[in-house]
């Protein structure tokens, strides 16, 4: 009886995705010192908020406040996807390029 009463009153805690955030902040940053464009500025926005909102899903459970965790949780998952599908455009235009750089080194170099 103890047991099904304390299974009724246990919450389960949001996921609130700071590896994925920290990762993220990483990569973003990493894509900024390789000249990322506008990539990198949006990748770098992105990857802050989700951190930021990462932190603030242990900040509402200590508080309690379940609904403002799970908000702050799918908001972090959010941002986390939109992070990651930037940086992989980011990184198929980079591989677009050196290819496109290397062809055209090497037809420069064939028509000398």
């Amino acid at each position: 009886m103890e047991n099904e009463a304390l299974n009724q009153n246990f919450i389960e805690q949001p996921n609130d995705y700071k590896g994925f955030s920290i990762a993220g902040l990483i990569l973003s940053i990493l894509c900024c010192c390789t000249g990322g464009g506008i990539f990198s500025i949006a990748n770098l926005v992105t990857s802050i908020i989700a951190l930021t909102k990462s932190n603030k899903v242990e900040q509402c459970i200590r508080m309690g406040d379940i609904n403002g965790a799970q908000s702050a949780s799918s908001s972090a998952k959010v941002l986390n996807i939109v992070t990651f599908v930037l940086l992989a455009l980011w990184f198929i235009v980079e591989i677009i390029v050196w290819v496109l750089y290397g062809t055209f080194i090497i037809a420069a170099m064939q028509s000398m």
